[in-house]
């Protein structure tokens, strides 16, 4: 239900922390460069978890760094919200989901992004149908909260398989499968942003894209990482204990602070 009375994006964001939706990011054994948590026995001493390495041996360093602000599966309750807000009302601004996904990229952007990219900078979103980003950055600007200019600086190729179809090696997206406009990525340092990361393929790909029509570097930040089923019902209970142990979710902390 949306709130009855205004409120500012800090109470916003905070209802979400306290009702389970945000997590804090997890230092256990967490890979380096996207955030996921990994059991000890997957670790065995390599910084990056397998799925990074595969991008990065794929498309090489295009993506930067890649920065979640939470954790979630398509189980919990934050997955649930992004795909309605997607499948279920076309990722429209004026749905009370927009709202709190608008406070939560206004707070957490506000408090990093000039720690995240450097100036001359872009922010851009993945080209989606559904657009969740530009339309939570839409609905925060209406509500007189700071964001950044989102620019539109490719399109997704009509040719382009959308990555819930692509049933193996998720990961791989054809080079192809972004027309970029060279005019407004080149010489910048590009932010893109995202609702959630699960394999990581499509933020890579399309770093890779824009490096190739110029942009000086590329960093991804993203609204979630999805854990998938089998890593979340593990990492849940650390989740719920270090919230419950007075660590729960914090605008002001960031993946490095977080993650050794």
């Amino acid at each position: 239900m949306p709130p009855q009375t205004p409120q500012t994006r800090e109470q916003l964001v905070q209802q979400l922390v306290d009702g389970r939706h945000l997590f804090r990011l997890l230092d256990h054994y967490s890979c380096q460069f996207c955030g996921c948590p990994r059991q000890e026995k997957y670790h065995r001493g390599f910084s990056t978890c397998w799925g990074c390495e595969q991008n990065q041996r794929h498309y090489g360093d295009a993506l930067s760094d890649l920065v979640p602000i939470t954790y979630t599966t398509k189980k919990w309750s934050l997955g649930t919200a992004i795909r309605d807000f997607k499948d279920v009302n076309d990722a429209s601004a004026s749905v009370p989901t927009a709202l709190y996904f608008g406070a939560l990229l206004s707070l957490w952007l506000d408090e990093h992004i000039d720690t995240v990219v450097p100036e001359p900078r872009v922010v851009t979103s993945v080209p989606s149908s559904r657009p969740v980003i530009a339309s939570a950055l839409e609905r925060a600007a209406t509500e007189g909260w700071w964001v950044p200019d989102l620019v539109q600086v490719a399109t997704r190729s009509p040719t382009a398989t959308h990555q819930r179809t692509r049933r193996e090696e998720r990961w791989k997206v054809a080079s192809d499968s972004w027309i970029v406009d060279s005019h407004a990525v080149a010489g910048l340092h590009v932010l893109v942003l995202d609702d959630i990361c699960t394999s990581g393929g499509s933020l890579h790909s399309f770093a890779r894209a824009l490096l190739d029509h110029g942009a000086l570097s590329v960093t991804g930040v993203v609204m979630a990482r999805n854990l998938g089923d089998n890593d979340g019902v593990w990492a849940r209970p650390l989740l719920d204990a270090q919230h419950e142990a007075g660590q729960p979710w914090d605008f002001r902390e960031i993946k490095h602070e977080v993650i050794a």
